[in-house]
């Protein structure tokens, strides 16, 4: 890798962002907000596994990038809307 690109490494792990990035290759694990809004409708996780990996990883990057917590409850609601229109 070039020196241009270890500093873009080194200023994403110091800005958070590399983990944030890392987090949402893991689908499989849903994010606690989110899980908890799931498990209060039933089969509410069962329904949010059972989406494609693609629009996990979608969604997991919409709700992480809510900067106030009241935008993190509505994109959490949205979500489980989503859920269960389909």
């Amino acid at each position: 890798m070039t020196e241009a690109g270890l500093e873009k490494v080194a200023e994403a792990k110091e800005n958070g962002q590399w983990e944030a990035a890392t987090r949402r290759e893991q689908v499989e694990i849903i994010p606690l907000g989110l899980e908890q809004a799931l498990r209060r409708r039933k089969g509410g996780v069962a329904a949010y596994r059972a989406l494609p990996a693609s629009r996990k990883k979608q969604l997991i990057y919409w709700l992480q990038s809510a900067k106030s917590p009241e935008t993190k409850r509505r994109r959490i609601q949205a979500i489980v809307d989503e859920i269960f229109s389909e």
